[in-house]
């Protein structure tokens, strides 16, 4: 293992990791809940433009919160950093990129680690 950017990472991973997933999803079905609900006017052009938003950010936002609870969320419990876990969290980050809690999973796991993605896919091993 190499030295982290951050000392304390695991503390701030671990702290997210506990409600990433749930969360995700809880933003989600908000984002799509807030745009059943504009509050600019009645132009039915915003309003279907927000309700198709809204249900990519229902379904991408559920999506990941799935992907995280089954994939990623007990390796990143167990410090498992392999290169299955990496990219498993890198399509999590990408799918679920509005709501702001995978991302800082991402941040703290795969950036800010003693195995960060870049020399976990650099690595020989798995």
């Amino acid at each position: 293992m190499s030295e982290p950017i951050m000392n304390d990472w695991y503390k701030w991973a671990e702290l997210f990791n506990k409600f990433a997933a749930w969360a995700t999803i809880g933003l989600g079905v908000l984002w799509w809940i807030l745009a059943g609900i504009h509050w600019t006017g009645y132009n039915p052009k915003v309003l279907v433009f927000d309700y198709f938003l809204g249900l990519y950010y229902l379904i991408t936002g559920v999506a990941a919160g799935i992907l995280y609870f089954i994939f990623v969320y007990k390796p990143v419990a167990n410090k498992d950093q392999t290169k299955k876990t990496h990219i498993w969290l890198i399509i999590c980050t990408v799918l679920g990129a509005p709501e702001i809690f995978i991302p800082l999973v991402f941040l703290f796991y795969a950036i800010l680690s003693d195995v960060p993605f870049w020399k976990a896919f650099s690595s020989k091993s798995e």
